[in-house]
């Protein structure tokens, strides 16, 4: 049967500029901006920030942070003063004219193109381009999203953008359109009549991009797409979604494949009192960050819960609810996953979940010049304790925060209000918390306003580049800990090459980066804002291609779904390390490095020792190069498990202890495993050493090989009855 077909929905919000979604987060507000010409600095006055309260506007504010409720740099306006930020009513926008030109993948004028602009509310205001590719849309003043849509001739999506009276400084380019096909299956049978969503998949918010639903055969076509990175979300059942990413280039298959259901139910408690704990998030995940299946629900007023989850082992399971610790603490994760990999065998698990009452934190924020407290400011507290899940707080109008529900251990907060960076100490250590908790911590924060970078993208004989992406790296983590936290610290350069970053980290040393399509700019040199940072020049050029194979180095047979890490060596600084997996057949490919030192290593963990790194030049005159990386698998210690009879023992768990014969001191080692249907075990990826294998049960041994060098194969571990 042929695959369901999908019209894309009328809020379409990728940016695909003629060159695709490109890695990292994209700043698509910013785009817009720079289509527009104008001033350089972005406009981020168009609503009040989720984050602050509205606000008078204050035209003679930097960058419309008055109008968000944040002070401005020089430390007034209305964030340094709670009495001065009172609500306003918004005027009725007046019509504007948008206006602008369609151009095809080739560079021509494109007649008969539809542009559509969609607004907040759904309402959609239409325009066809005429023979020279021109459009007009009269539209009351604000934010759209717009789509191009221009059959063969290609597609194009951008979102927020600022309908104000300005012509598009740019012409519109499409990009040639794509089909993605997904293929859904639930235990290997076709999954009918799943809801399915394609979203953006570089986007710190996934917008939804198409929709619709599995046919007969658990097919979708989504058509019309640009190229670019994307996700592909599957409703598997109630409150289990499957998620894929997949790059698209002109056609890509997206194969969601899910295995078996089973139910994971059980009851969340205090601890303490043994009292129901309503409204706890219950999750668990399956899989890894490329294909994954997460399953969702919460516990009702008495405490109960009952979640569908697939019948593998997890690879993530979590009770979280905003006064309690985490659960399961780090030290228990594997054994909580082990509980509700018991589904597998029975269909049904019953585990109920006890939470501990979470520490406290609180404090006041105050602005770094005047001392005033500052109001209506979003913290977002973090730990490594704390396995990935955050805590959040609100400063009130006396600047007042507490944040709840916090595991022992080192917590450090950013500032998730844009405008504010935490300045000075921002971690604080928390105890373990008593029966009924502990008393609160008490951290004090400064926060200053953000800075500005500006400067210039160009290629190497000085011309301008627009439309260039520009971001900010390094500040010793707070600059990633802020993207985390929906900060995205990007934007594009506009007609001239000039680009304005409006929400800069004010204290911490950074580096500005800029690219577009295939070529890169050389970092900037370290700076500070408030250090005083001249107009930057970044100059954008080729960048270069590793690629090659990894072989076994005994076989000489190609390596699948190994790691090849290249990571940076010496000058330029400012480069990150990338990662990518090789193929079926071995072979890896890396684009987009800047010219430069690389190390090449490759990396497969228990199948292969630590491969060796391989040093490599890429130069503006050689930035092709293929390099054959090879993996040792070292020595293997295997055989087979039997009972009394000689028969063979499925499943039995089989751990091999020791240490290596090189190192002081010498590196021990410890692996587990189970064996397979055939009794079979294997550890392989050993250096020579003493080593040991035994089954243990019910804590007592029950066979076990001694004196083992490594490189035995056909051992034989008798189970004692």
């Amino acid at each position: 049967m042929r695959a369901r077909r999908v019209a894309l929905p009328v809020f379409l919000v990728l940016a695909a500029l003629g060159v695709g979604v490109v890695s990292g987060v994209l700043d698509l507000a910013a785009v817009v901006h720079a289509l527009r010409g104008g001033d350089a600095a972005p406009d981020v006055a168009d609503a009040p920030d989720e984050a602050a309260p509205p606000a008078t506007p204050d035209p003679s504010s930097a960058g419309g942070l008055a109008a968000r409720g944040l002070a401005r740099r020089d430390g007034t306006g209305p964030g340094a003063d709670a009495a001065a930020r009172a609500p306003v009513e918004a005027a009725a926008p007046a019509p504007k004219a948008l206006a602008g030109v369609v151009l095809g993948p080739d560079g021509q004028p494109v007649a008969g193109a539809q542009v559509r602009l969609v607004a907040a509310d759904g309402t959609v205001l239409l325009a066809t381009t005429d023979g020279d590719g021109r459009f007009r849309l009269e539209a009351p003043a604000g934010r759209y999203d717009l789509v191009v849509r221009a059959g063969a001739d290609g597609t194009l999506w951008l979102r927020d953008l600022l309908v104000d009276g300005r012509p598009l400084a740019a012409p519109l380019e499409l990009a040639a359109a794509g089909t993605m096909r997904v293929e859904a299956t639930l235990d290997g049978q076709p999954l009918r009549g799943a809801a399915v969503r394609v979203r953006v998949g570089a986007d710190s918010v996934p917008r939804t991009v198409a929709e619709g639903t599995t046919d007969a055969d658990g097919r979708l076509d989504a058509d019309g797409l640009p190229p670019g990175a994307y996700v592909v979300e599957v409703d598997v059942a109630l409150g289990v979604v499957a998620t894929r990413r997949v790059d698209l280039s002109t056609s890509a298959t997206a194969a969601v494949a899910v295995p078996a259901l089973g139910r994971w139910g059980g009851r969340v408690s205090d601890a303490a009192t043994g009292a129901a704990v309503g409204d706890a998030a219950v999750t668990v995940t399956t899989g890894g960050r490329d294909a994954s299946v997460v399953s969702t629900t919460t516990s009702d007023a008495t405490g109960g819960f009952s979640l569908v989850v697939p019948r593998v082992r997890p690879s993530g399971v979590s009770v979280d609810h905003p006064a309690y610790m985490p659960w399961p603490a780090a030290s228990d994760a594997a054994a909580a996953a082990n509980a509700v990999a018991a589904v597998r065998a029975t269909g049904e698990v019953v585990r109920d979940v006890p939470l501990a009452r979470g520490a406290a934190v609180r404090g006041v924020v105050t602005h770094a010049d005047t001392k005033a407290p500052v109001p209506g400011l979003t913290l977002r507290f973090t730990s490594p304790a704390a396995r990935g899940v955050a805590r959040t707080a609100r400063t009130g109008d006396d600047g007042l925060y507490e944040v709840l529900g916090l595991a022992p251990g080192t917590w450090t907060a950013v500032a998730e209000s844009p405008g504010w960076w935490l300045s000075g100490r921002a971690s604080v250590g928390v105890p373990v918390p008593g029966v009924g908790g502990a008393a609160a911590t008490l951290l004090d924060l400064v926060a200053r306003s953000s800075g500005q970078v500006t400067g210039r993208v160009q290629r190497a004989d000085g011309s301008p580049v627009a439309l260039a992406r520009v971001w900010l790296v390094g500040g010793g983590g707070v600059v990633r800990s802020v993207r985390e936290a929906g900060r995205l610290l990007e934007t594009v350069s506009a007609a001239d090459g000039s680009f304005v970053l409006d929400d800069a980290p004010p204290t911490v040393p950074m580096q500005a980066r800029a690219s577009l399509g295939t070529a890169e700019a050389t970092p900037s040199v370290a700076f500070r804002v408030q250090d005083g940072v001249p107009p930057l020049v970044l100059v954008l050029a080729p960048t270069g291609t590793v690629r090659g194979r990894v072989v076994d180095l005994a076989t000489r047979e190609p390596v699948a779904d190994a790691v090849v890490r290249l990571a940076p060596v010496g000058e330029p600084s400012g480069r990150t390390a990338r990662d990518t997996r090789t193929g079926a057949d071995g072979r890896y490919e890396v684009a987009g490095l800047l010219p430069g030192g690389w190390k090449a290593t490759p990396d497969k963990r228990r199948d292969f020792l630590p491969g060796a790194p391989v040093e490599l030049t890429l130069a503006p005159d050689a930035l092709e190069l293929d390099r054959e990386l090879s993996l040792d698998p070292g020595l293997v210690v295997a055989g087979f498990a039997v009972d009394g009879a000689g028969t063979a023992v499925a499943g039995a768990r089989v751990t091999l202890t020791g240490v290596e014969d090189q190192g002081t001191p010498p590196p021990p080692v410890s692996r587990n495993g189970r064996t397979a249907a055939d009794g079979s075990f294997r550890f392989a990826a050993l250096r020579s050493g003493a080593y040991a294998v035994e089954v243990r049960r019910n804590g007592k041994v029950v066979a076990r090989i001694e004196r083992l060098r490594g490189g035995e194969s056909r051992l034989v571990l008798r189970i004692e009855p």
